[in-house]
């Protein structure tokens, strides 16, 4: 769809293209919505939509853990790739990467991962937003260098990811109590 388009740059493409898509599913999400039964499947789908972890048993927990162990191994072990695939293809190729393979795989991992954990706790949509504004306003050299030497980005994101919920949840009931 977005090769298609004639006028404007790739990445105004792209968003436009991601933009149509959004709205196109949430048309659908909306007929869903219309066409359910108030009293029972309703409820269940609004709460999907809002996401959360407060339903989760641990059959649910284990029955998401290998792809999601895989998926967060594969993408740790890249995690040095991210860098040389965030330049030119051309200039990624010269420094050995494989960038469309690699591309693939990353993308493959990453998408496995959040279908496990979506499916079921539901979108937690807001999660999306504040962890990599957390992530970057924990440190400097993220809006400094491009190059991430120091620190493991993958894995600081993932412990933003996996605390701030908690910390977001726990600050907002103790000031509601």
């Amino acid at each position: 769809m977005a090769r298609r388009m004639r006028f404007g740059g790739s990445v105004l493409r792209l968003i436009l293209a991601g933009i149509a898509v959004s709205a196109l599913f949430s048309a659908g999400v909306g007929a869903l919505k219309y066409m359910a039964d108030p009293l029972s499947q309703l409820p269940e789908i609004t709460f999907w939509l809002l996401g959360g972890l407060a339903s989760i048993t641990w059959l649910q927990f284990w029955s998401i853990a290998p792809v999601v162990s895989i998926s967060v191994f594969v993408v740790y072990r890249m995690r040095w790739r991210l860098n040389i695939l965030s330049l030119d293809d051309s200039t990624a190729f010269s420094l050995g990467a494989a960038p469309g393979r690699e591309r693939a795989v990353l993308l493959g991992a990453g998408v496995a991962a959040t279908a496990a954990v979506v499916s079921v706790c539901g979108m937690v949509g807001w999660l999306g937003l504040i962890v990599p504004t957390l992530r970057g306003a924990s440190s400097v050299q993220m809006r400094v260098t491009p190059f991430r030497r120091r620190c493991s980005s993958v894995g600081s994101s993932a412990c933003c990811a996996t605390t701030s919920p908690g910390r977001f949840w726990q600050a907002k009931f103790r000031s509601a109590s």
